[in-house]
C-alpha cells in the first residue's frame, strides 16, 4: 500500500479548503468533505510530529557533547580559580 506524503496530504488539505471557501454558497460541508478533511490532517498530523521528534533526537544528538564539553570546561576554569586562591 502507497503511503502518502505530506506534501500531498497538505495539498489535498489546501485544495480542499480552497475549494470550499471559493464556492460563493454558505452551504455547510456535508459527512464526508469533514470526514475527508479531517482524515487529512490526522494523517498529516502524525507525520508532523514524527518528523519532528526525529529532528528533536537528531539535534538532541548533535548538541549534547558540545554541552557537556562546555560545562566540563566552565567547571574546571571554577575549580582552578578556587584553587588559585588556597593558601601554599
Amino acid at each position: 500500500m502507497h503511503k502518502p506524503s505530506f506534501l500531498s496530504i497538505l495539498l489535498s488539505f489546501a485544495l480542499i479548503c480552497a475549494v470550499a471557501s471559493c464556492s460563493g454558497t454558505e452551504a455547510p460541508l456535508d459527512a464526508e468533505t469533514r470526514q475527508t478533511i479531517d482524515s487529512l490532517s490526522g494523517v498529516g498530523m502524525r507525520n508532523v510530529k514524527a518528523e519532528l521528534d526525529s529532528m528533536c533526537v537528531l539535534e538532541r544528538q548533535r548538541s549534547l557533547p558540545h554541552l557537556v564539553d562546555s560545562f566540563r570546561a566552565l567547571r574546571t576554569r571554577e575549580i582552578e580559580r578556587q584553587l588559585k586562591t588556597i593558601p601554599k
